[in-house]
């Protein structure tokens, strides 16, 4: 498996628009131009990263600053954990929140609750799923 490496937000932007995800980091890919994403991804604190193929993404919490949101294009759960193990190895996060996701991505995360009605897509409102961890979960 390669390093994770981070990106420059454009070219992260590109590669994320390529994956054809949906709900990264709050953003639609599918939907959004890339001046849009890089505006929303930046006014978050985004960062993005490379994986091999995979997109990996983190904002930071602004009211919990050792808490950051996750995000990955994966459907691997050892990248999704790696990056973790990154983010508090390297950033100093104590914990994560992923909302929405590939489920099976999300081994070492706990369901910590569903946001009614959060998602718009297909010309209506959506629920989402909200995960938890610590970072320290090894994926089952």
């Amino acid at each position: 498996m390669t390093d994770v490496t981070q990106l420059k937000l454009d070219d992260g932007v590109r590669r994320l628009a390529a994956t054809g995800v949906r709900g990264f980091l709050g953003v639609d890919p599918v939907t959004q131009n890339d001046a849009l994403l890089a505006k929303v991804l930046s006014a978050r604190e985004a960062h993005l990263f490379g994986w091999g193929d995979a997109v990996l993404g983190y904002a930071p919490n602004l009211d919990n600053p050792r808490q950051a949101e996750v995000a990955t294009t994966s459907p691997d759960p050892s990248i999704l954990a790696a990056f973790t193990e990154f983010l508090r190895c390297h950033r100093r996060y104590t914990s994560f929140v992923c909302v929405g996701g590939p489920p099976e991505a999300l081994r070492g995360f706990r369901h910590a609750g569903r946001l009614r009605a959060h998602h718009f897509g297909g010309g209506r409102y959506h629920d989402v799923d909200v995960h938890v961890s610590t970072g320290r979960e090894a994926p089952s």
